[in-house]
């Protein structure tokens, strides 16, 4: 994993030091992601959102999906437009701060998943369910 050095002393940190520490922990996590669903896309429902399907109508229960190697959590929602069904990205923006030129921005964005009949890059049909791995059960193997 890529990391941020640091030295003792006066260190400047810098808006692109920032942006690399948040780019390193996206990219590992992405990677583990990758390898703990298998797929190079890392597309998967990791935990709850259990979908139930009606006519006209999804619902779903609140959970864990990871789109593109991003981990989101989910709200339990009810969509009661037709399908197809997709997942979408959510952002909200928050944190305002007043810069040195007295306008204001916000500084944190957060991001959820969400389900839509809009179309987006990631149908819910091309998400797989992974199983948790139980770590109660880990198998020992004896080699002698």
């Amino acid at each position: 994993m890529d990391k941020f050095l640091t030295y003792p002393g006066k260190q400047p940190v810098y808006l692109g030091d920032i942006n690399f520490m948040q780019s390193a922990a996206r990219d590992a996590f992405q990677n583990l992601m990758k390898a703990y669903t298998g797929r190079a896309d890392a597309n998967a429902i990791l935990y709850g959102v259990d979908i139930t399907y009606a006519l006209n109508s999804i619902s779903w229960t609140a959970g864990v999906v990871c789109i593109a190697g991003e981990i989101l959590p989910i709200e339990a929602g009810i969509l009661t437009s037709g399908s197809p069904y997709y997942f979408d990205i959510v952002s909200t923006a928050g944190g305002q701060r007043t810069m040195g030129d007295g306008t204001t921005k916000s500084c944190w964005e957060e991001r959820a998943a969400t389900i839509t009949s809009t179309v987006t890059d990631y149908p819910i049909s091309s998400f797989k369910r992974v199983s948790p791995v139980d770590t109660a059960t880990a198998r020992v193997h004896n080699f002698d």
